[in-house]
């Protein structure tokens, strides 16, 4: 459960999500569906209940921890700088370093790899992410939260800027981190959608 001022957000919310299993999670408009997915992203620290992952109870008390223990996060908002390079988008917080320099080779190399993980090989890494599509700015999310190497990824309504045949592309690489054995959290109003999907 989570409280803010006169307002109960979040009450007695429970369920759970395996390896390899899209779970969909429903809900209108101002039901509790991100500040819980927020609450499992450690963006609070005053929740009640427990939250266990794999088996052990934890506390989640800030994004770090969370990602830590292996939970990423997709938000509705893009996190994206969008002035800057994608690889520095990709690798923000641990881009490689040769002495004191970054490794510029490495960075692109690191940052391919996760681009040909969402099917972006053919990007350029060193444009700015204001050069590419909507669809393909959350393509980079996602695969800028893949470099965390999540066991369970959380996606805020990731189709809600996105054309039909962009949900097909998103859709397909959600496959596959599922055969992967990542659980997905999958957050929609569209009840197609996750009928398709989870």
């Amino acid at each position: 459960s989570k409280c803010f001022p006169g307002t109960l957000a979040v009450d007695r919310v429970d369920f759970d999500v395996k390896t390899g299993e899209v779970h969909a999670l429903l809900g209108e408009n101002g039901a509790g569906k991100s500040t819980l997915m927020k609450l499992i992203a450690g963006s609070f620290n005053d929740y009640t209940g427990t939250v266990y992952v794999n088996g052990q109870a934890v506390h989640l008390c800030t994004p770090a921890q969370s990602k830590e223990i292996g939970i990423g996060m997709i938000y509705q908002e893009l996190s994206l700088a969008r002035p800057i390079s994608i690889t520095e988008n990709l690798l923000v917080g641990r881009l490689p370093v040769k002495g004191l320099f970054i490794d510029k080779k490495e960075a692109r190399r690191q940052s391919m790899d996760l681009l040909k993980e969402v099917g972006l090989e053919y990007l350029d890494p060193d444009i700015p992410v204001s050069d590419i599509s909507q669809c393909e700015a959350q393509l980079v999310e996602i695969a800028k939260t893949l470099g965390d190497n999540p066991q369970i990824l959380v996606m805020d309504e990731p189709t809600s800027a996105l054309s039909n045949e962009e949900v097909k592309r998103l859709f397909s690489i959600i496959r596959d981190l599922k055969n992967r054995g990542i659980a997905i959290i999958f957050i929609s109003h569209h009840l197609q959608e996750v009928f398709e999907i989870s």
